[in-house]
């Protein structure tokens, strides 16, 4: 059973709403509430501590920078100079950094199930002396007895080996006997990756590492997790659209080449190498 998410679409930036604020002829701004309302004659809200509302008249904001730095309020108020319709402010939406957002997106992956097959053998051994007769060993008295007596026996065990001296009596050759036994034990291991769970950065960082021979075999391992492939370069297509960034292009044929059966391609490692790096930048600059 093998599992993935790349979890783009549902991404939540937990970030504070800032408060709108106007430009002020004379220099400065004005911070205004949540609640106010672009008219024909400026912008009017309530401030704190007072009754009535109060007007911003257009003659005291700087319109240049109102123009540059809020689009929608501008929006706003040329439609309430040409039209006379109102519209009522919310506080602005801080903008989101794409390359921030990009490289914080999770990556999740269960790898499948693999298992592998060790066999191991282990020897065990038992020595002991052996006694056999020796046809016509012994020593015959006059009266047709045979009398025993004890001698000894030395025997070589291997050539170039010390002599090993036992006793014995007539009669009885001894030899070492040495029974080897051998036990095979056949076990199953699993050796299934562990799960990933990291983010785009964290991930493009390990595949990007041609240092590494295993980072050969795990993104070899990753071809088995297509829909990875293709929601990374989806993801890079969103990015090049909204920055309109070359950076993203090297790093979408990078991908595409990983993601072929074949040869893991060094260069293509690098690319996504400089993309990481240049992104981070980027991330960190906006």
């Amino acid at each position: 059973m093998k599992s993935f998410s790349l979890i783009a679409s549902l991404l939540i930036l937990a970030q504070s709403v800032e408060a709108r604020s106007l430009p002020l002829l004379r220099g400065g701004s004005l911070p205004i509430p949540e609640q106010a309302v672009v008219n024909p004659e400026g912008v009017t809200f309530v401030r704190p501590g007072e009754a009535k509302p109060f007007t911003l008249k257009w003659q005291d904001i700087d319109l240049v920078r109102l123009a540059k730095h809020d689009v929608d309020l501008e929006g706003a108020r040329q439609r309430a100079l040409l039209t006379g319709e109102k519209t009522v402010l919310s506080p602005e939406a801080p903008k989101v950094n794409p390359y921030a957002e990009f490289l914080a997106l999770p990556v999740k992956i269960t790898f499948r199930l693999k298992e592998s097959r060790q066999s191991r053998g282990e020897t065990s051994s038992v020595a002991g002396l052996v006694s056999e007769p020796i046809p016509g060993a012994g020593v015959i008295s006059g009266g047709g007895r045979i009398v025993v007596a004890p001698i000894t026996i030395t025997t070589d065990l291997s050539p170039g080996a010390p002599s090993i001296t036992q006793t014995g009596i007539p009669g009885q050759n001894q030899r070492f006997v040495q029974n080897v036994t051998t036990t095979r034990t056949d076990t199953t291991v699993n050796t299934t990756r562990q799960p990933l769970d990291t983010n785009v950065a964290g991930f493009l960082e390990m595949i990007s590492d041609d240092s590494q021979s295993s980072t050969g075999v795990f993104i070899r391992e990753l071809r088995e997790h297509p829909d990875l492939f293709t929601m990374l370069i989806a993801g890079l297509r969103d990015l090049q659209s909204q920055t309109e960034d070359p950076i993203s292009s090297k790093a979408i044929n990078a991908l595409q080449q990983l993601s072929r059966i074949g040869p893991v391609s060094v260069d293509a490692q690098r690319d996504l190498a400089d993309f990481l790096k240049l992104a981070r930048k980027r991330a960190a600059s906006r």
